[in-house]
C-alpha cells in the first residue's frame, strides 16, 4: 500500500469563511493526488477487456521435447470475441519478441502462440482457453516465458504478467535438476553432437530378422572424439542408461555398448557415423518396443544430448499371423469406401467389406454382398436373421474375433491384426441388398469402443491372437476382463 504523507498547516487566526475554503481546496487537492499519483494500474477499453482465470503449471523438458500450455481468461470487456475478432495470445517482455520455445506446427508465427478457432464465440462474462504447444531448445537452462492477448491492429489488452518458467534439461539432469555441463564435466572439453540421420526410425522386423541403421551425428562440442583409448565413443543404450537391449547380436561390443564410431578421430563440427544392427530374436513376442541409444564417451560422461529413438514392430514367422499397427497410424490411411479383405483366423475364411470411416475409436465397416455375410454368420455359427443391435440370445455376435485384415489404401500392402464383433447396429452405408441391417465394428492395437476414453481388453486381447502373441489370453488385464457389450451392456 502506498502512503501519503501531508504538511499540514495550521493558522492560528481565521474566519468561518477562510475555513471553508481551505477545506474545499485541500478535497480538490486530494483528489488531484490521488488520480495522478496512485500506484500503477492497468488502463483497459470497456470494448476489450480480460481477466486471468488460471493457467497450466510450469514444464520441465529436454531440448527438443515438446509439451503443451494452456492459459484460461475470462472475456471482461463489452464484445463478443468471435471469428471477427482477431485476439492472439502473443509474445510479452518485450512485446512481439521472437520465442526460442516457438513450434512451427502449432503457432501462427515466431510470436504468436494462439488463437480462437472460427468457431469460438466468447460472449462478456464468458471465458476462453489459449492452448499452444511449445518445444525446448537446444540450450540447458531456465527461461521465463512472458504472453499477452492482443487484438490486432486495434489493442493490447491487460497485461497481468502472464509467463511460464520452462526448465530446459541437460540430458545429465539428476533428479530432474538441470546440471551445468560447465561444472559437471570433469573432461578436457564438451561432448555434444547433433543427430543427422538414424535411417528408419520406425522398423518391422520378423522374428529373427536383422535391420543394419547407419547412424550419422556431427560433433557440436568441444571435445575431439576417438574411436579407441581411455574415452572411445560409442552408442550406448539409454532410457534407461545401459539396460540390457534384447535387439543385440554378434555385431554390439556388449550388450549395452551397439558400436563404436567408425571414425579415429573427429574433431568439432565434423561427422561421425555409427553402424547399427539389431536383430529381433526368435523366441521374442510379436509386438512393438521401443529402444533408445546415445552417445557416450566410456570412462568419461555421457554426451549432452537427447536420445535417439526408435520404434520396433516385431512380428511373426507364421505367414497366417497380421503385423501390429495402432489404430491412430491406420487412421492416417484407411478412409471411407475403402475396400477391406477380412480373413478369419480360426477358420481361414475371408470376405470383403467397405469401410464408413475411421475414428480415433475404430472403424466401421459393411459387408459388400450376401456372401460376404455369410462368412460372418459361419464365424459366430449364426443361422438366424441379423437383427439390430443383436438382443436376447444374439447377444453372442457382440463378442470379439480375431482377424486378419488387408486395406485397398495400405500403402505398404500388409495384413494387419485386427478384431471384429458381429453385431449389425446402426447405418448400413447405403448397402441393402447383403442381409446386414447395418454395420459392424472393426478394431486394431489400441483401439476403443466409440464413447469411451480406455482401450476394450476384450478386443484387444483378439488383436493380439490375431499377431501370433502366445500371451493374447492375458494381455491388458489385471482382473478378469469383459466386453461390455456382452450382455446387453452397450
Amino acid at each position: 500500500m502506498i502512503k501519503y504523507k501531508y504538511k499540514h498547516i495550521f493558522l492560528k487566526n481565521f474566519t468561518k469563511k477562510n475555513m471553508l475554503k481551505k477545506i474545499v481546496l485541500s478535497i480538490f487537492l486530494i483528489a488531484i493526488a490521488l488520480y495522478f499519483f496512485q500506484p500503477n494500474q492497468i488502463q483497459a477499453t470497456p470494448q476489450f477487456s480480460y481477466r486471468w482465470i488460471s493457467q497450466s503449471s510450469y514444464p520441465s523438458l529436454f531440448p527438443g521435447e515438446s509439451t503443451r500450455l494452456w492459459v484460461l481468461v475470462e472475456n471482461t470487456g463489452d464484445q463478443i470475441w468471435d471469428e471477427n475478432i482477431p485476439i492472439h495470445l502473443a509474445t510479452d517482455h518485450p512485446t512481439d519478441r521472437v520465442s526460442q520455445f516457438y513450434s512451427s506446427s502449432d503457432w501462427l508465427s515466431s510470436n504468436r502462440a494462439a488463437w480462437l478457432t472460427e468457431e469460438t464465440i466468447v460472449k462478456p462474462q464468458e471465458r476462453a482457453v489459449f492452448m499452444f504447444d511449445i518445444t525446448a531448445p537446444s540450450t540447458p537452462g531456465t527461461y521465463r516465458e512472458y504472453f499477452r492477448p492482443v487484438v490486432e491492429n486495434i489493442s493490447w489488452l491487460e497485461d497481468y504478467g502472464i509467463f511460464w518458467d520452462i526448465t530446459v534439461k541437460s540430458i545429465e539432469s539428476v533428479d530432474n535438476i538441470p546440471q551445468d555441463p560447465q561444472n559437471n564435466y570433469s573432461t578436457d572439453g564438451i561432448y555434444r553432437s547433433e543427430l543427422i540421420s538414424q535411417g528408419d526410425s520406425e522398423i518391422t522386423l520378423t522374428q529373427g530378422e536383422t535391420t543394419n541403421q547407419q547412424i550419422i551425428i556431427k560433433n557440436i562440442g568441444t571435445a575431439d572424439w576417438h574411436n579407441t583409448g581411455n574415452a572411445p565413443i560409442r552408442l550406448a543404450t539409454a532410457k534407461d542408461w545401459d539396460h540390457e537391449s534384447v535387439f543385440t547380436n554378434s555385431n554390439w561390443l556388449n550388450s549395452n555398448r551397439a558400436a563404436s564410431i567408425n571414425e579415429s578421430i573427429v574433431s568439432p563440427a565434423g561427422q561421425a557415423t555409427y553402424n547399427l544392427s539389431l536383430t529381433a530374436p526368435v523366441s521374442l513376442k510379436p509386438g512393438i518396443y521401443q529402444e533408445s541409444f546415445q552417445s557416450v564417451a566410456e570412462n568419461v560422461t555421457w554426451f549432452q544430448d537427447y536420445n535417439i529413438d526408435y520404434e520396433i514392430t516385431v512380428r511373426s514367422t507364421d505367414p497366417k499371423y497380421g503385423t501390429l499397427i495402432t489404430n491412430n497410424k491406420i487412421d492416417t490411411f484407411l478412409d471411407s469406401n475403402d475396400i477391406i479383405t477380412i480373413t478369419d483366423l480360426a477358420l481361414n475364411q475371408s470376405f470383403q467389406v467397405k469401410a464408413l470411416g475411421m475414428d480415433r475409436w475404430h472403424s466401421d465397416v459393411v459387408p459388400l454382398t450376401k456372401a460376404d455375410t455369410q462368412i460372418i454368420r459361419n464365424i459366430y455359427n449364426f443361422t438366424k436373421e441379423f437383427v439390430p443391435y443383436c438382443p436376447d440370445e444374439d447377444w453372442i455376435l457382440w463378442q470379439p474375433d480375431a482377424v486378419t485384415i488387408e486395406i485397398s489404401s495400405d500403402p505398404l500392402h500388409r495384413k494387419i491384426a485386427a478384431a471384429i464383433d458381429g453385431c449389425a447396429h446402426d447405418i448400413d452405408g447405403g448397402i441393402t441388398d447383403n442381409d446386414f441391417p447395418g454395420h459392424f465394428d472393426l478394431h486394431f492395437l489400441d483401439s476403443m469402443m466409440h464413447g469411451k476414453e480406455e482401450v476394450d481388453c476384450s478386443f484387444q486381447k483378439m488383436v493380439q491372437k490375431a499377431a501370433g502373441n502366445p500371451d493374447w489370453a492375458t494381455y491388458g488385464q489385471t482382473e478378469p476382463c469383459w466386453n461390455p457389450c456382452v450382455g446387453g451392456g452397450c
